[in-house]
Order: structure tokens, then C-alpha cells, then sequence
């Protein structure tokens, strides 16, 4: 055999032992090739079905997956009973600082107000808009007095906010992260509470059941 381009031999490079197979034989340049006839209909079958074995790859690809799935469900399990455990290591931390509880007494007073005024603005705004289907009612003291109940809960509710929040921040700053609230989302009602402030909701009524039976009564003081 010679360098590149140079002449070359023929070679068979691939031999038919079975008498069972067929083959063909073609040349490709100058060398001389064998095909197995089972392979040639490999490549020229239908790509759409499927061989055997891979459906038998896909079958253990999904039994392991099935085995894996118990593992992911228990660590999934640890780290939620973790949570609620550090979550009841906070809330008994809390309700042992006087100063926490303080702080969380006053931020349930004013939801409390502030729900109140939201049930009282929603009577008056019903009145107020049967008052404005009566004929000549706005200038009656009816209508200017149920006006002046409409801004006096609105700035009470004003009011109670601001409160609220400045001893939510400041509790915040008092308490481990799993009791930190938002002022804000426990004022949504009901009805409008997204699931995220419902989760809020959820957690602050929790920590209310502990942190406020703990609080003392006011006017009595520890002998």
C-alpha cells in the first residue's frame, strides 16, 4: 500500500459467517465494503417506533424515580417539623420578654379597633348612599352628620394604623424572624386575603392563643 491517492487493495471489512444473513457488497472509491442486510434495515425503518430495549431504559428510568420519591418526601417532612419547631423555640422566647408581649398586646388592640371601624364605615357608607337617593337629602343635617361619622372613623383608622405599625417594627425587631409579622396583611379582610396573608392570619392567630394569655392584666402588677 502506497501514501495517500496512492493504489490501495480492496479489503473486505466485514465477513459473513452465517449462511442465514445476507449481505451486500459495493465498492465506496476504492475500497471494497461489506454490509450486514439487518443493519441496512435498521437504518431504513421508520424512526417513529421505538426498539425494545429502549422502552425497557424508560421502564427503569421511572421505577428509580419511584424509589427516590419516599427520600425526597422525607427530607421534605424533617424540614417542615423543623420549621415548627424552631417556630415554638421563638414563640416560648417570646412570651418570656415582658417587652415582646407589651409590644404584641398593643398591635392586637389596634386590629381590634380597626376591624370595629371598618364595620362601622361600612353602615355608613350604605346610609350614606341611601341618603343620596332621596331628593334634596344633602342638605339636610341627616347627610352632613353621617359625613362627619364617615371622617372621624376614617382618621380613627388612620390613627390606629400608625400605632400598629410602629409596635409591629418595633416587635420585629425584638423577635426571632419565624414571628415577624405584617400589619398590613392582617388588616385585609377576609373575603380579599391572598394566600399569602391568609398564612399570615393563620400564624398570627397561633401566636396570639400564647403570646397573649401570657400578657397580665392591666392595672395588676407581679408582687
Amino acid at each position: 500500500m502506497h501514501g495517500v491517492g496512492g493504489t490501495q487493495q480492496p479489503a473486505n471489512l466485514a465477513t459473513a459467517n452465517d449462511s442465514n444473513v445476507q449481505t451486500d457488497k459495493g465498492f465506496f472509491g476504492q475500497l471494497k465494503v461489506t454490509v450486514v442486510e439487518g443493519v441496512r434495515n435498521i437504518l431504513s425503518a421508520n424512526y417513529s417506533s421505538i426498539p425494545d430495549n429502549a422502552k425497557l431504559a424508560s421502564r427503569n428510568i421511572a421505577v428509580l424515580a419511584s424509589a427516590l420519591q419516599p427520600l425526597v418526601n422525607e427530607s421534605d417532612n424533617a424540614g417542615a417539623k423543623d420549621s415548627s419547631q424552631d417556630f415554638e423555640q421563638a414563640l416560648k422566647k417570646a412570651s418570656n420578654n415582658p417587652k415582646s408581649l407589651k409590644l404584641f398586646s398593643q398591635i392586637n388592640q389596634e386590629l381590634e379597633k380597626i376591624q370595629q371601624l371598618q364595620e362601622e364605615l361600612s353602615e355608613l357608607y350604605s346610609t350614606n348612599d341611601r341618603l343620596l337617593r332621596i331628593p334634596g337629602a344633602v342638605n339636610g343635617p341627616r347627610y352632613t352628620e353621617v359625613k362627619a361619622q364617615i371622617t372621624e372613623c376614617q382618621n380613627g383608622m388612620a390613627g390606629a394604623k400608625q400605632k400598629g405599625t410602629r409596635a409591629q417594627q418595633k416587635f420585629n425587631k425584638m423577635v426571632d424572624p419565624q414571628l415577624k409579622i405584617d400589619f398590613d396583611a392582617l388588616q385585609v379582610p377576609e373575603e380579599k386575603r391572598s394566600p399569602e396573608s391568609a398564612k399570615d392570619v393563620a400564624k398570627y392567630e397561633k401566636m396570639k392563643t400564647d403570646l397573649l394569655k401570657r400578657q397580665e392584666p392591666v392595672g395588676l402588677k407581679r408582687p
